[in-house]
């Protein structure tokens, strides 16, 4: 499909927000030499300039804040963990920094199960019951969200979302997925972009709001990537002004170089780029906790309950924290 738009001389191809197809992407990009930006792709693969020069993205790589949830793990006391990882770029990627972060907080992996994305639910039940049956009270979970999403539905089936465990994942489940799943995963946690109150974010909450015609969960997943999604065009916008003050024709060549060059303030902050990877500098990160399903809202209620400070602390507010099996 991208080699498609590739074809048709396009000036830039937006979105390509999951890792294993933007990393596909950005590999046919280098041949028609035309840039790709991503609103959500952070595999650690993405980050080299080498591999894919003519790809950016408005976020970090996962190992930036995977290593957060184990922080958040290492701080509740949890001494062992199974751990689930799909075994594409990003889930291979946030293995290195699990099982990294994890020995260098004494955690113990009791089990690991790598599978392959879209794995079936029937082999991801199986892993789960092994889990269930060795009595391991706590789960890290780092996979693109439908692989998530079974493995939550696998923890609700063999009723380990209960007093005593933790659960920590890399996704954030929304209420459109199946009940069993939102179930599953009720007082786990999960780490989501920080989202700091501004004009710029307010204005697009309230214009978004309006276009929708209902009120906006700003805790909510679909806010988050709205906002990201927001701000990689206004990147693409901003470039492209960029090289018009220059006097500068505008063409992909061009775009590419000035999309590295972008510093703007946008609804999820400062949005400027390294100038040796792909990624985006200092994306703000904080962990949320989910509260389960609202059904007056329709939504899964998240709770930002730990922000990371800018020498990389993890601050924790226990307080707002809901465990599985709690109300």
């Amino acid at each position: 499909m991208a080699e498609t738009l590739f074809k048709k001389n396009i000036l830039i191809l937006t979105g390509a927000d999951c890792s294993s197809p933007a990393v596909e992407i950005a590999t046919v990009a280098s041949k028609y030499k035309i840039p790709v930006i991503s609103n959500g792709a952070n595999a650690s693969t993405l980050s080299s300039k080498d591999n894919y020069p003519w790809f950016i993205r408005v976020v970090t790589p996962s190992e930036e804040y995977d290593r957060y949830l184990v922080d958040l793990a290492d701080n509740l006391r949890v001494k062992e963990v199974a751990y689930f990882y799909t075994t594409d770029a990003w889930g291979l990627g946030a293995k290195r920094v699990i099982k990294e972060t994890t020995k260098n907080k004494n955690i113990s992996i009791k089990k690991e199960f790598g599978f392959e994305r879209d794995t079936s639910q029937d082999v991801i039940d199986k892993f789960v019951y092994e889990v269930a049956k060795e009595g391991i009270k706590n789960i890290i979970i780092t996979g693109p969200t439908p692989d998530t999403v079974r493995v939550f539905k696998a923890i609700n089936k063999f009723g380990l979302n209960k007093k005593g465990n933790t659960i920590f994942a890399t996704e954030m489940i929304s209420a459109d997925e199946s009940i069993e799943a939102v179930n599953g995963s009720k007082g786990y946690f999960a780490p989501m972009t920080l989202l700091e109150n501004s004009e710029i974010l307010e204005s697009f909450k309230l214009k978004l709001e309006s276009k929708i015609q209902k009120d906006i969960d700003v805790n909510s997943k679909a806010f988050f990537y709205g906002a990201l999604s927001y701000d990689h065009i206004y990147t693409v916008a901003h470039a492209i002004n960029n090289i018009n003050k220059n006097n500068i024709p505008v063409s992909s060549q061009t775009l590419m170089s000035f999309l590295r060059k972008v510093d703007f303030i946008g609804a999820t902050g400062r949005v400027y780029f390294s100038q040796n990877t792909n990624d985006r500098i200092n994306m703000p990160l904080q962990i949320m906790n989910s509260h389960g399903y609202d059904a007056k809202s329709n939504t899964v209620k998240f709770k930002s309950i730990a922000k990371v400070s800018s020498d990389g602390q993890l601050i924790i507010n226990k307080s707002e924290i809901i465990m599985p099996g709690y109300d």
